[in-house]
């Protein structure tokens, strides 16, 4: 006599697999296959296993997110405000060019002639408050939505003529590479 387990939904609980398992005993060698209706019993019991997700799971996958987004919102803010301050940054690299052009124009010197033809900024737009320049010396300074930063870029004529810009932001946090204090 031979003997095949299946596995099907039961009624006795006693133990927690019983509620599984079944035996099934063939008759003949044809029957060793799966009847039809072992078939059609086996398809409502895989219909009925998983209706959807445990409490568990979907705490799990909450608590996932939770941690996801505690750490890529703040990562977000600071990309944006950086994102506002780059626009300071390239409102004062019109202006550092042409400061040296003057400087350029007046034999390498550098004077209150140099920021002639540089318009400083008096109106405010979404991430400029103000701009100024005052001997070559260019001030940028940003509004609210870009924290209040402020990046001063001061020239430094070299024996050869050329310019080296030196920048200064006032938080670390946001302005460009070449601003911070520890670059």
């Amino acid at each position: 006599m031979v003997f095949a387990v299946y596995r099907l939904v039961g009624t006795d609980h006693s133990r927690w697999h019983d509620a599984c398992v079944i035996e099934y005993e063939p008759t003949n060698s044809a029957d060793f296959n799966q009847p039809k209706e072992f078939e059609m019993k086996m398809t409502q019991v895989r219909r009925q296993v998983q209706k959807g997700f445990t409490l568990i799971e979907l705490m799990i996958v909450v608590a996932i997110i939770g941690i996801l987004a505690a750490v890529a919102l703040p990562a977000y803010q600071d990309y944006t405000v950086r994102a506002r301050v780059s626009e300071l940054a390239i409102l004062a690299s019109g202006m550092k060019a042409t400061i040296g052009e003057n400087v350029a124009n007046n034999a390498g010197l550098l004077d209150a002639t140099a920021c002639n033809g540089v318009t400083d900024i008096a109106t405010a737009t979404k991430n400029v408050l103000s701009s100024t320049c005052a001997s070559g010396v260019v001030v940028v300074t940003g509004t609210p939505a870009a924290k209040d930063v402020t990046l001063t870029y001061t020239p430094l004529v070299n024996a050869d003529g050329t310019i080296t810009w030196k920048c200064v932001g006032s938080v670390d946090k946001y302005v460009p590479a070449e601003c911070r204090t520890g670059a």
